[in-house]
């Protein structure tokens, strides 16, 4: 069943590089996406309704007391209390995590206008941005039962303080232009230390005659005018 989630943060974000769990390089490469779900709120509503209809649907008469029985499993239920998760990005929260195989295509990821497609190179969405997102929530029977969420698409919302290991986000107030378009190479400028653009042509032909100033003298190498020679 398709549930749309508005405003809600992003942790996890594994977007547009496909990753194995934890490493193992005998699991299935998979993108994905954990979000940070504020109890009581209007998407926190329609996450519990929608697991409670396809579980009814699927499971029948045995719905409620397996999902009660599959609560805040990890391992059975894509949707948990974040309350008994570490960190301070989880009070007050339910997170739903969501996944998508690699062999099922990366998901979508638009900015705020959704006809702009965005890239990993745009660092964003980026782990604790506001996105919204679309999940297909399921109910998967057999040796591996449990509440699953396909991760679809997500839509950068909004700027959020970044969680460990996120990338810093810079605003344009950041810094000030350092640029300036009317400054100048001086290279070639008169200086009394450097050897005359006019000599450039007859260069090699001239080395002899010309006075190198003692401190253009390094190790037997000579510099002259921000180059050097050897003779």
């Amino acid at each position: 069943m398709k549930v749309k989630l508005k405003n809600v943060r992003l942790s996890y974000p594994h977007l547009f590089t496909p990753t194995t769990f934890q490493g193992d390089e005998r699991s299935n490469a998979r993108f994905g996406a954990t979000f940070l779900v504020k109890k009581g709120s209007a998407d926190d509503k329609a996450i519990r309704a929608a697991i409670k209809e396809i579980a009814v649907e699927k499971l029948k008469n045995k719905a409620e007391v397996t999902l009660r029985s599959w609560e805040n499993s990890s391992q059975k239920m894509c949707y948990t209390d974040g309350d008994l998760k570490d960190g301070e990005q989880y009070e007050g929260m339910m997170v739903l995590a969501s996944h998508r195989g690699e062999s099922q295509g990366a998901p979508v990821v638009v900015d705020r206008d959704p006809t702009i497609r965005l890239t990993e190179k745009d660092g964003k969405p980026y782990a604790g941005c506001y996105v919204n997102a679309t999940v297909d929530l399921w109910v998967q029977t057999g040796m591996y039962t449990g509440v699953r969420a396909t991760l679809i698409a997500v839509q950068f919302a909004a700027d959020g303080t970044a969680f460990a290991g996120a990338p810093a986000v810079v605003a344009d107030d950041d810094f000030e232009d350092l640029s300036d378009p009317d400054e100048e190479d001086d290279f070639f400028q008169e200086d009394p230390n450097r050897v005359s653009n006019t000599l450039l042509p007859g260069w090699f032909s001239n080395l002899a005659n010309i006075v190198v100033p003692r401190n253009y003298i390094d190790d037997g190498v000579r510099k002259t005018g921000g180059l050097k020679y050897t003779r």
